[in-house]
């Protein structure tokens, strides 16, 4: 197969050419490689470069994208039972609505990558790094995860955040995903008012947040705008702080430290619930800053 790209013809318009194009060996063992040959014994057809599987995955996306389901780890599409694409229309076909999997779960799958490979590396504005392994990601992940599960979260519940960008951050977002619950966020330097309208049409459970002040915040102190969240959304129960200090918050609700809750649970207790594909764990806001 052929992935490499021709020479242009500068008189073309529509010629490209590849930034970089791998060795041989590198595309032979690439992971497109791989489910090109997998579409091609499906399917019977001849996949000889990229924009034949291209016209491909338009003219036939239905197949494209049940093969492309069944080849990756852990996956099944079940005949009869799992839809591929309902209607056709871009604007409001949608695939796999009934398809359930659990974010997290496939995200730090250890069978995909190794737990020794790199995951995340949090870098602060002293200079200072911290360095998270898969294996050590996803173990954090299922601590919070549990923890999150035995102060009653359950899948379908809303847990909002206030979070700064570094790894706690991802730590605290795959856990609520973990558990199926649904996650919206914003970031510290939001004000009060803002804060509130993002938040209170969502009848959150949970709170988590950074209240920490640091050095290069302005404005409003980070443990006030908490607490006047925590006292204007009438229906949360508990407050998680992601914090290694955590500076008392003046609210009635229980507020524990998110590294002493993964210290005290065991995460082989841990049910990756599955959600359905038609749900939503993340509302559009969380995209901004950590997830971005």
């Amino acid at each position: 197969m052929d992935w490499k790209s021709p020479a242009t013809d500068p008189a073309s318009s529509t010629s490209q050419a590849n930034v970089f194009n791998g060795s041989d060996e590198a595309i032979s063992e690439s992971q497109l490689t791989s489910f090109t040959a997998e579409l091609s014994r499906q399917t019977g057809l001849a996949f000889s470069n990229y924009d034949s599987l291209h016209a491909f995955s338009v003219r036939d996306y239905r197949a494209f994208w049940k093969c492309f389901v069944n080849w990756l780890p852990g996956f099944e599409i079940i005949e009869g039972t799992t839809a591929i694409c309902v209607g056709d229309e871009c604007e409001s076909a949608y695939f796999f609505p009934d398809l359930q999997l659990n974010y997290a779960d496939k995200l730090l799958d250890l069978s995909v990558a190794s737990a020794g490979e790199p995951a995340v590396t949090a870098c602060f504005a002293d200079g200072t790094r911290w360095a998270l392994t898969r294996g050590e990601l996803r173990d954090r992940v299922a601590r919070l995860a549990q923890a999150l599960s035995d102060l009653g979260i359950v899948k379908g519940d809303c847990v909002v955040a206030v979070m700064r960008n570094d790894a706690m951050a991802v730590i605290a977002a795959l856990s609520v995903a973990a558990i199926g619950a649904t996650l919206a966020t914003s970031s510290p330097e939001m004000g009060s008012p803002a804060l509130l309208e993002r938040f209170s049409q969502l009848s959150p459970r949970l709170l988590i947040a950074h209240t920490t002040t640091r050095s290069f915040d302005n404005g409003v102190p980070l443990t006030n705008k908490i607490t006047e969240l925590a006292a204007n959304l009438p229906t949360l129960v508990n407050i998680i702080n992601l914090d290694d200090a955590c500076p008392p918050l003046d609210t009635h609700l229980p507020c524990f430290s998110a590294r002493a809750l993964m210290e005290r649970v065991v995460p082989a207790r841990i049910v990756w619930t599955r959600v359905c594909n038609s749900g939503g764990l993340f509302h559009g806001s969380c995209l901004t800053g950590f997830m971005g």
